[in-house]
């Protein structure tokens, strides 16, 4: 009898032991929830602009955000519709993130830029990218990642939007001076473009290997901010399509 008590009170013992630890585990479970790595949604929030008269300017509306994990944007895609009787040229959103990092929130907020003409040199082949009345512009935004912290909340809003031969809109935080940078960069890299040509102007060769170059002197071409570096890269890009496209000769007309 004293065996099979002690085996009794041996297997109880091993019961008590086992629970115990399951509750323990689960207790730590609960406590710590473990972060989803996996792909998930969330909805974007959309502030419009002031409607001028009684017409909304321009629509915005955005897709759900595409995350990885907790903190990985990897998709982030809004519209804006041109509802007015002028084309659009150009604007700026504004998107705002609100994170938690270790139980602290925090606010990110960027500006994102569109520009249909750049520059006068490419206005008539670029006729067509213009925003028509009733029409769409999708802005796709670059991925970011906020690392461990937890992306809670997105919203975007449009900060200023530019139309053909018509007042433009917006409160105009930070966009109509965004943009005349982005045209003094690419004004400031023709006329560096131009300068090189006349330096070597025996051979064209000198004008696609510029063009071809995706790094910038910086300095040497007087760019002062981020902005005018976007600005000069992205008429590198045009003038080196047009320059494929329509020969050197017809793109050393523009240049001249």
């Amino acid at each position: 009898m004293t065996d099979i008590s002690s085996v009794r009170l041996s297997l109880r013992l091993l019961t008590l032991c086992f629970l115990a630890t399951c509750l323990c585990f689960f207790w730590r479970s609960a406590a710590s929830p473990q972060k989803n790595s996996g792909p998930r949604s969330l909805n974007v929030k959309v502030r419009q602009l002031d409607q001028v008269g009684a017409a909304l300017p321009v629509d915005l509306t955005c897709e759900d955000a595409k995350l990885i994990g907790t903190g990985r944007i990897t998709q982030l895609t809004c519209t804006i519709k041109n509802n007015s009787l002028a084309p659009m040229v150009a604007g700026t959103l504004k998107v705002s993130i609100t994170i938690d990092a270790n139980g602290k929130e925090e606010f990110v907020s960027g500006y994102h830029t569109f520009d249909t003409y750049l520059h006068p040199d490419f206005r008539e082949e670029n006729e067509n990218n213009l925003i028509q009345p009733g029409t769409l512009y999708r802005l796709n935004m670059p991925p970011a990642d906020y690392g461990d912290a937890t992306v809670k909340e997105i919203e975007a809003e449009l900060d200023y939007i530019e139309f053909l031969n018509s007042p433009s809109v917006g409160p105009d935080h930070v966009g109509s001076h965004t943009l005349s940078d982005i045209h003094e960069g690419a004004k400031k890299y023709k006329n560096w473009l131009l300068k090189q040509y006349k330096q070597d102007a025996s051979s064209v060769n000198v004008i696609a290997d510029l063009l071809g170059n995706e790094t910038l002197p910086t300095d040497e071409i007087g760019l002062e901010n981020v902005d005018q570096s976007t600005g000069a890269s992205m008429y590198r890009k045009f003038a080196r399509r047009f320059y494929i496209s329509k020969g050197s000769q017809e793109f050393l007309k523009h240049l001249k």
